[in-house]
C-alpha cells in the first residue's frame, strides 16, 4: 500500500464490511478501552465474538471464540512503510467449533473482504487469500 503502517491500520480498522460493520476497528477499540480502564485486554469474551487476543509491533492477532474455547485465530501483520506490505494468515482453526458457531467463520471470510477493499482503496493491490 501506498502508505505509512499507521495509515494502513487506519484504513484497515475504519473500514467496514458490506452490513457496515467493522470487524477490525470494533474489537481494537474494545481492546483499548479496556486497557485505558485498567481491565484484562486480549482476554475472550463471555459470549463468542471477534476480540484482539494479543497487540504486536507489526500488527495483531485477532480470534474468535468465547472463554469455553477459540474458533479460529488469524495475525494481521505489515511491515515497511510507503509502500506497506502485510500478511494476514490463520494461525489456529478449530473446526468442531467452526461447525458450532459458523457465524465467525463467515465473519472471517468478511474480515478478508474488507481488507481486500481497503487495500484497493488507496491504490494497494492483494495477493491470494489464504
Amino acid at each position: 500500500m501506498p502508505c505509512s503502517m499507521s495509515e494502513a491500520l487506519g484504513v484497515f480498522l475504519g473500514s467496514g464490511d458490506l452490513q457496515g460493520r467493522r470487524l477490525f476497528g470494533d474489537p481494537v477499540d474494545t481492546y483499548n478501552e479496556s486497557v485505558a480502564n485498567g481491565l484484562p485486554a486480549g482476554m475472550p469474551p463471555l459470549v463468542a465474538g471477534i476480540y484482539i487476543a494479543k497487540v504486536r509491533d507489526d500488527g495483531f492477532v485477532i480470534a474468535a471464540g468465547n472463554r469455553v474455547g477459540t474458533v479460529w485465530k488469524c495475525r494481521l501483520s505489515l511491515v515497511g512503510d510507503n509502500p506497506v506490505q502485510g500478511k494476514f494468515e490463520n494461525i489456529e482453526l478449530d473446526e468442531d467449533a467452526a461447525s458450532k458457531h459458523n457465524h465467525l467463520v463467515i465473519d472471517l471470510i468478511n474480515m478478508n473482504g474488507i481488507l481486500q477493499r481497503a487495500v484497493g482503496s488507496v491504490g494497494g493491490r492483494t495477493g491470494r487469500w489464504p
